[in-house]
């Protein structure tokens, strides 16, 4: 698995969203192969962590997933969104590529 960052994607990140590497080897343990993003937030500045989520969220559908799909070529049903909000303020996106 290759993460990949904004300057990959050809992307900007608004103010304290950050794409991040926090790791694919449960996917890499599986098998998987591919690309895959981080997409979360900077705490602190006294915004809630409701309406960032909400941002981060926001952010992941309309500018991300449509960045992978580009710079992949790949249609939105191969792409995999996954809420880790629980655990880590997170969202992983991945594409598998199959060999």
């Amino acid at each position: 698995m290759k993460c990949l960052y904004a300057d990959d994607l050809g992307i900007q990140t608004p103010d304290r969203i950050i794409l991040t590497d926090n790791g694919a080897y449960d996917l890499q343990k599986q098998g998987i192969e591919g690309y895959y993003v981080w997409i979360g937030y900077r705490h602190g500045r006294g915004v809630s962590a409701s309406k960032m989520d909400y941002q981060v969220r926001v952010f992941k559908n309309t500018v991300v997933i449509p960045a992978l799909m580009e710079k992949l070529g790949v249609p939105k049903e191969r792409i995999h969104s996954e809420d880790l909000t629980k655990t880590t303020d997170m969202y992983r996106v991945y594409v598998e590529v199959r060999g």
